[in-house]
């Protein structure tokens, strides 16, 4: 496990987290009484290479919601916002990339966005080129419903405004559930549901109902032996029961169609696996991919998971758990900056060497005579 201290410019700011692609931890960093978001790119072998890659400033600062693009390496952004020298409030979704920024302005003539609750939102990138000029089509869905019909929508772009089309993913059976659901495919609308006995149900997009799926007897932990979960703040609606959190020693979290359960076991050990999913056989097996001790990142954390990487990202220090073994580069890398780089109270590194430095300091070594 690797450990880094969050950059020191950021201590009063709230992170959240929206993807990590190789090495690279991508992460939103906003405080509303300062109305600004930015964007930073986090080298995971480098502890001081934290670059902020896009800031915002806003006159008021209502909602900011994230997604990262896996196929063209670039983040969108949608801002619910009074932006700065105006005096309206306004819908904007933003393209982030290196080279340039773009942005599409929300066209809704019957009010759709009203329908969306922005503070419970999480947003995706599809893979499919879905709108018109090449465009990925992103969607939204309430994250915060763990029983009854999940609101979904796919935001559509054109060459200078975006559009939702709502597609609610409907409940007929009424799974029984107590977890949050998690996105499998945004594209076909493909969720998954812990159910309150603790198999999974997966929702098939173009038959629109939830369908049982067997775990496989070889699976490496079995969700069946799970107990029982506490649902904190529940609210019941139109939309279906919604909580604010909850609270069980299992979470699921999934990014750019991986899927990973996180366990934590009685002695505070956290302990990883990966689910994979057989739609044809409709069953799913669990297989370790290691475990960890997370003391050192409190208790109040965002997980990102990849093929490679879990990332938990506390208040004050990042832990970078590998899910494969790694590339003997890494460990080369990581063993430099743990010899080369200060460390704080909990042992999180921060400052170290740059790739530059490390590449100096290496020639230096092979040029000394022996």
């Amino acid at each position: 496990m690797r450990l880094i201290a969050v950059h020191p410019s950021l201590g009063s700011r709230r992170l959240t987290k929206i993807a990590i692609d190789g090495i690279y931890l991508f992460l939103k960093a906003h405080r509303k009484s300062h109305n600004k978001v930015q964007i930073w790119k986090v080298n995971t072998l480098v502890p001081s290479d934290w670059e902020c890659i896009f800031e915002l400033q806003l006159k008021e600062l209502i909602y900011s919601i994230p997604a990262y693009d896996y196929k063209e390496k670039v983040i969108f952004l949608l801002v619910a916002a009074v932006f700065e020298n105006e005096e309206n409030f306004r819908i904007t979704l933003f393209r982030i990339d290196d080279e340039k920024r773009e942005e599409w302005s929300i066209i809704d003539e019957n009010g759709e966005i009203w329908q969306v609750p922005l503070e419970n939102v999480a947003m995706g990138v599809g893979g499919k080129e879905m709108s018109t000029n090449s465009r990925p089509t992103l969607h939204l869905y309430d994250r915060s419903i763990v029983q009854g019909p999940i609101p979904f929508w796919y935001l559509h772009l054109t060459k200078t405004n975006f559009y939702l089309e709502k597609r609610f993913l409907e409940d007929i059976e009424d799974v029984k559930c107590h977890r949050f659901a998690f996105c499998l495919d945004g594209d076909s609308r493909r969720f998954a549901r812990l159910r309150e006995d603790n198999g999974i149900a997966v929702y098939d997009g173009e038959a629109e109902r939830w369908v049982h799926y067997e775990q496989d007897a070889d699976s490496d932990f079995d969700l069946h032996i799970l107990s029982a979960v506490n649902d904190l703040r529940e609210t019941f609606g139109r939309a279906g029961r919604r909580v604010a959190a909850v609270e069980s020693p299992l979470t699921i979290h999934t990014d750019a169609g991986i899927c990973v359960a996180k366990r934590v076991t009685s002695n505070s050990i956290h302990e990883f696996y990966r689910i994979d999913f057989d739609h044809q056989r409709r069953s799913y097996s669990l297989r370790s991919r290691g475990a960890a001790n997370l003391k050192e990142v409190a208790t109040m954390y965002y997980v990102l998971v990849s093929e490679e990487l879990a990332a938990v990202v506390g208040l004050s220090c990042v832990a970078i758990i590998p899910l494969q073994p790694p590339p003997l580069s890494h460990l080369a890398v990581w063993a430099v900056q743990k010899e080369t780089a200060n460390r704080d109270e909990r042992g999180a590194l921060h400052d170290g060497l740059t790739y530059p430095q490390i590449h100096h300091l290496l020639t230096n070594l092979a040029n000394l005579s022996i």
